[in-house]
This record gives structure tokens, sequence and C-alpha cells, in this order.
């Protein structure tokens, strides 16, 4: 039996240290997270998406070159005003599931993207392209975890399905001002 994986990441403010202390059970997990890119599961920031049985390393690898493509560069783009936006390396990493989480896909980029403000509109196409690209390249059904509503009653299959958002629409006029200037049409299928 293997002993769980420890890795700790050291934050210092002004003398003192703090220690925060992430545990990846690989022993009651029967899988390992697979990443690719410079990923740091403390560097917080990014989208988690669920993910099906059938989403992969192959799956994981194809999401990373894609959200460090010229193409998604400029899908991207097109979120920020008119502004031009740095070059963001994406890191993509697949979670397996754990005896108290769901299987998942997670990015962080460097830098970070802001979600508030100036880059709200940002933000809300990278969380759009993102919620594309995994429901794109996942064509397996969601897992089961058996949750239940405060009822008591089981949710049904149909209810795990992540649903597909639409596009962001920005107001870039009111960008700089007070008014709510981002706003998200229905779902889609």
């Amino acid at each position: 039996m293997r002993s769980p994986q420890i890795w700790h990441k050291f934050i210092r403010f002004g003398g003192a240290s703090i220690c925060f202390a992430a545990i990846t059970c690989v022993t009651a997990c029967g899988d390992r997270t697979v990443a690719f890119g410079t990923y740091d599961e403390m560097h917080g920031g990014g989208y988690t998406h669920p993910v099906s049985k059938k989403f992969g390393k192959a799956e994981t690898e194809q999401l990373f070159h894609s959200l460090n493509s010229p193409a998604f560069h400029r899908e991207l783009a097109r979120f920020n005003c008119g502004d031009p936006i740095p070059n963001y390396r994406f890191a993509v990493a697949l979670h397996p599931q754990g005896r108290y989480s769901e299987r998942l896909v997670d990015y962080t980029s460097d830098p970070d993207i802001g979600t508030a403000g100036r880059d709200r509109c940002l933000s809300a196409g990278m969380f759009y392209l993102w919620s594309d690209s995994v429901g794109k390249l996942d064509r397996g059904e969601p897992i089961n975890y058996h949750y239940h509503h405060p009822s008591g009653r089981e949710f049904t299959p149909e209810e795990y399905k992540m649903p597909r958002i639409g596009e962001p629409i920005c107001d870039c006029a009111k960008r700089d001002g007070k008014d709510e200037w981002v706003t998200y049409p229905a779902t889609r299928e």
C-alpha cells in the first residue's frame, strides 16, 4: 500500500511563514493527477469542470494544446474590448475521482486572469471558451455520484450534465462605469 503524497507550499508574510499542505490520496483514488504545462495545484485561479470517465490523458493533453494555441488566444482576445491580451500560458490537469471529490479537469494561467473590473468580460469569455472546449472533448456520460436533494430524492443522470453556457455579451462602453456591463444569455444544449 502506498502512502499519500504530500506537497507543501510556503508563503512568507513579513517575518512569518505559513505552510499549506495539500494531500493527494493515491491509494484510495486508484489514479494520479495528470498535468500538462507548469501546473501548481496551489496556484489558485482558473476554472474546474467535471468530466466523465471517458475524458482521459489524451483529452487533457489536447485541451492543453488548444488553450495554448494562437487560435485560442485570438478567440479570447474578442472578450477584451479591443485591448491586447497578455501571452497567457495555460497548464491543465485531470484530477481523479476521489472518495470525497468528483473527477475534474482544471486549468491555471500565467499571468492570472482577473475576475472583476476591467477584466470581467475577459474572465467571462475565458469561462465560456473553457466550458465549450471541455464540452466538445468530453464524449462520455456524466458520472453518477449518487448525490441527493435535501428532500432525499437522488439526482437523475440528466441533472449531472454540465449546462453549456452561452457566449457572454459585453457592453464595452460601460467597462469603466459602475453599471453591469457583462450579461449572459440563456444556457444552450
